[in-house]
């Protein structure tokens, strides 16, 4: 009798174990962001580059001043990812504080997601100087920016030579401090800026967290 009843309790126990854990909601599944984007793009807090202005020998420096990974849901898609968020500061303000936001992008209208982010830079605010920026080529543009890949490129202050470079352009400035042309090495970030008022900023020391 004594082992009728163990066998009931157990079988009452299953029950209940299963019931709950049925009611339990699953967890969804979020697309990590790009390991190769992340290589070019994530910098983290304690990350920061200091910059000689090559004529005038001026000097300012930026820093990662917020960070986040985000989860985010797409609910007409029924889609879940992870979205980059990321300001970096200059302590000069030579550059304006600069807005990051990365996430997967949906190409074309259909439900292939092109797995290289979308990158956008906006200079001093959320809604001017915006230009895109992804590790996946070809890509839609905005018609003012364009992208070239150099397998180097030599700093014409210090001489230095840089690898595995994407050169961004944009042909479109609000103000003469606007960034006209910038130079982006991979797992370092942004060696050289070309200003629309002429200036020309080099990087010179920098230390990065990823």
């Amino acid at each position: 009798m004594k082992n009728v009843q163990n066998t009931f309790f157990l079988f009452c126990l299953a029950i209940a174990f299963c019931s709950c854990h049925r009611d339990q909601p699953t967890e969804p599944i979020y697309t990590p962001l790009n390991a190769e984007f992340k290589a070019w793009c994530a910098y983290k807090p304690g990350s920061w580059w200091t910059y000689k202005e090559i004529s005038s020998a001026n000097r300012d420096s930026m820093w990662v001043s917020y960070y986040s990974e985000d989860k985010k849901h797409l609910p007409t898609e029924n889609y879940y990812y992870y979205q980059l968020s990321m300001h970096v500061s200059s302590l000069n303000d030579s550059f304006e504080t600069h807005y990051y936001n990365g996430a997967p992008i949906y190409p074309d209208g259909n439900k292939q997601w092109n797995f290289g982010e979308n990158y956008n830079i906006n200079q001093g605010t959320l809604s001017e100087g915006r230009f895109y920026f992804t590790t996946t080529l070809p890509l839609s543009l905005q018609s003012y920016t364009t992208v070239i890949q150099l397998d180097s490129f030599d700093l014409s202050g210090s001489g230095d030579r840089y690898y595995t470079i994407n050169k961004i352009n944009n042909s479109v400035s609000a103000y003469s401090n606007w960034i006209k042309t910038e130079y982006y090495a991979r797992n370092i970030g942004v060696i050289r800026r070309e200003m629309f008022n002429g200036e020309i900023w080099e990087v010179e020391n920098y230390n990065i967290v990823q």
